[in-house]
């Protein structure tokens, strides 16, 4: 069986993006054009592709071709036209309620099968398949999620999960030695929103814990600030989510 060629420059593989323009409206990205919507997507494919790898693709069935490209030129579309990292195309699915960059290149290679056959592309179709999915699958996570918390009762010690990666090199060796375990006492519960006000006993440093870290965004989608970091130090007191903990 052959294997899916994905004719595109290897130079056009980078993702960075220039903090000071808003991602979400540029046309471009370090050089490779982002598409603004689903048949821009196809004119672009097609422009990749060769007669022959085009006719290639009509001879799959559909189920053949996204489970052979969606990790090949799946993967290519998720990094380059920011799927990920957000760009004018994840914003035009996230507009039509769709989130995962894996939804978004699944509903791409699908769509693009079916227009080169001349078969009814049924993108809202697709669309309310993701989004059923999802709901479905939180209600199933959220389920789960309420029986973990149970486990956890006010005056428990519980142990820290390094989740947002540690403070320092020495935290982590200790963490994998076993000789450091950050440890905290709970204080209280909150179980609408599933989170426990916990105090730090011990963070096997001085600089304590990383309790949360992610990229801070102003309304234009600009980034401020990349990675910020909220600190937790041995004898304060922090709301957290439980899944810190066990």
């Amino acid at each position: 069986m052959k294997k899916l060629l994905i004719i595109i420059p290897i130079c056009i593989f980078s993702i960075l993006v220039n903090g000071q323009e808003n991602k979400f409206e540029l046309d471009s990205i370090n050089g490779v054009y982002i598409p603004n919507d689903l048949e821009d997507c196809f004119v672009q494919i097609n422009a990749f592709w060769s007669d022959s790898t085009k006719q290639q693709v009509t001879e799959w069935t559909e189920d053949e071709f996204v489970g052979k490209a969606h990790m090949g030129f799946g993967t290519w579309m998720r990094n380059n036209w920011r799927l990920w990292g957000g760009s004018r195309l994840s914003k035009y699915f996230n507009d039509m309620g769709i989130y995962h960059p894996d939804d978004m290149s699944g509903i791409i290679l699908i769509s693009y099968h079916r227009y080169l056959n001349d078969t009814d592309i049924q993108f809202k179709k697709q669309v309310k398949y993701y989004q059923v999915y999802w709901k479905k699958a939180k209600r199933e996570q959220k389920k789960f999620q309420k029986e973990e918390f149970k486990e956890f009762s006010v005056g428990d010690t519980v142990e820290f999960s390094y989740d947002y990666e540690f403070i320092s090199e020495n935290q982590e060796k200790g963490y994998m030695q076993e000789s450091c375990v950050a440890t905290a006492v709970i204080k209280a519960k909150n179980k609408k929103q599933l989170q426990l006000l916990v105090q730090l006993l011990d963070a096997c440093d001085p600089d304590g814990i990383i309790i949360s870290s992610n990229n801070i965004y102003d309304e234009s989608g600009k980034l401020i600030e990349e990675d910020k970091q909220t600190i937790m130090k041995t004898g304060e007191e922090h709301w957290t989510s439980y899944n810190l903990w066990y």
